[in-house]
Formats: C-alpha cells, sequence, structure tokens
C-alpha cells in the first residue's frame, strides 16, 4: 500500500470511529463500499488492495457530499521551496541574532533578540 492510499485508509477509519450516529456514513453506505470494493478487487485482491480500494470509494463519495471534509482531510504536498527558504530564513535570524561579547560567548540562555523585544538593549546590561 502506497501512502496516499494508506492515508485515505486511516481518514476512512477515523469517519467511521467518530460517526458513531451514522449522520455523514451510513450502515447502507458502508456496506455498499465493501461490496464495491470487493468487486473492483476480486476474490484473489490482497487486504491492502482491498482496504485502499474501499478507502479510495468512501472519499470518492464523499466528496460528492461533503467537499469540505475531502479538502481538509487531503494533505498538501510540500512545496520544493520551503525547505530551502526555511532554511536560509533560520539562517538569516541566527546571523542576525548573534550577539557576541567581550567573553567572546553566546548566551544561549538569554539570547539577544528576546532583550531586545523587551526593551533592554544588549548595550545596557553589564
Amino acid at each position: 500500500m502506497d501512502e496516499p492510499a494508506a492515508r485515505d485508509v486511516i481518514i476512512v477509519r477515523a469517519l467511521e470511529s467518530a460517526d458513531g450516529a451514522r449522520e455523514i456514513w451510513s450502515d447502507a453506505d458502508r456496506v455498499w463500499a465493501g461490496r464495491a470494493a470487493a468487486e473492483a478487487v476480486g476474490e484473489s485482491a490482497t487486504d491492502d488492495a482491498f482496504l485502499g480500494r474501499r478507502a479510495a470509494l468512501v472519499i470518492e463519495r464523499l466528496r460528492k457530499r461533503h467537499p469540505g471534509f475531502v479538502a481538509l482531510a487531503r494533505a498538501r504536498p510540500l512545496q520544493a521551496w520551503v525547505a530551502p527558504a526555511a532554511a536560509i530564513g533560520a539562517f538569516v535570524i541566527g546571523v542576525a541574532g548573534v550577539d557576541i561579547g567581550p567573553a567572546h560567548r553566546i548566551n544561549l540562555l538569554a539570547p539577544p533578540c528576546l532583550r531586545c523585544w523587551h526593551g533592554i538593549s544588549p548595550s545596557m546590561q553589564h
């Protein structure tokens, strides 16, 4: 089972567990999804194939009924530029926050940015 199929199975499992009153996904829907998945994958299919197909059918039907639910449940792929941008941002913040005093040490427990935010400049401390 690949990652998107596993995510769909977990989403469907969470929905079926949380919907005890059967307001969103009825017993008839559950039976339909099981039968349709069994017909689609055949008798010799693995459990992973059956569960993945059933979850896909459930998500497809829920998309028509409750588009907001499926939109929230679907994770958007992380853009390729996010990780490098975060690394560059962390570097810039680190460079801007370095305050090496006369002892040539950086106090990790009292970052200079926090002192500046509280109205105490690094030159006023000692």
